[in-house]
């Protein structure tokens, strides 16, 4: 087993390096970006699926993706280092906090207004969202730590959780289709490149706990 995954780097720098192109469209005209038509018909499509059912999970993802993943952050803190996995205890606290710097400074650089009338209080700058950047981040550093036998479920059950949070977004008026994809490209770029770094890590962790369970 390689000890540094090497797709994890290239589809990490690929990633970064698209988001830093998309910032830069956004950069350069956050009013009327090329993706405003896109942005406002999706908009107007979700405008047009709202009923309580889907309201009610809308808000629940918010909040998983919100305070609650301050919760869910601890949790997890908490059992890996417990059970012997305390290198995935602090990938997750380094991929949070460089994820959520990239997003808040680009979210203040670009300062991109967003949809009316959310249905859930917002902060500044609607680009890129903070929500999928989260998701993302979250995701990935699980499936780094705790899926090293089973990848390709891990990495769909990520795709599948993502969508879940671009759609919440858009349908909550909280953020633009564009914003995101913006999301995606920043938190799955940075956190990819820190999975990269912290694998040699992540399989002293793996050793430590199979020569512990022979003992």
């Amino acid at each position: 087993m390689e000890t540094r995954p090497r797709w994890t780097l290239a589809c990490g720098l690929t990633l970064l390096a698209l988001g830093a192109v998309f910032t830069g469209i956004m950069l350069a005209d956050p009013a009327a970006p090329f993706t405003q038509s896109f942005d406002t018909a999706w908009h107007a499509a979700m405008l047009g699926t709202r009923n309580e059912a889907l309201t009610a999970l809308s808000h629940l993802l918010n909040l998983s993706g919100g305070r609650g993943s301050l919760v869910i952050m601890a949790l997890l803190m908490a059992w890996w280092l417990v059970t012997g996995r305390r290198w995935g205890a602090v990938l997750l606290l380094t991929a949070a906090s460089a994820t959520t710097v990239v997003a808040q400074g680009v979210k203040r650089l670009v300062l991109r207004e967003r949809p009316a009338d959310p249905m859930v209080s917002v902060d500044v700058g609607s680009f890129p969202s903070g929500h999928v950047v989260t998701a993302v981040t979250f995701c990935l550093v699980i499936v780094a730590v705790m899926a090293a036998g089973n990848m390709r479920a891990g990495l769909t059950a990520t795709a599948v959780f993502t969508v879940l949070m671009v759609w919440d977004r858009t349908y909550l008026s909280a953020h633009w289709f564009s914003d995101t994809i913006g999301g995606v490209l920043l938190g799955g770029g940075t956190t990819l490149l820190l999975w990269w770094g912290f694998a040699p890590l992540l399989r002293k962790d793996l050793v430590r706990r199979e020569a512990k369970a022979l003992t």
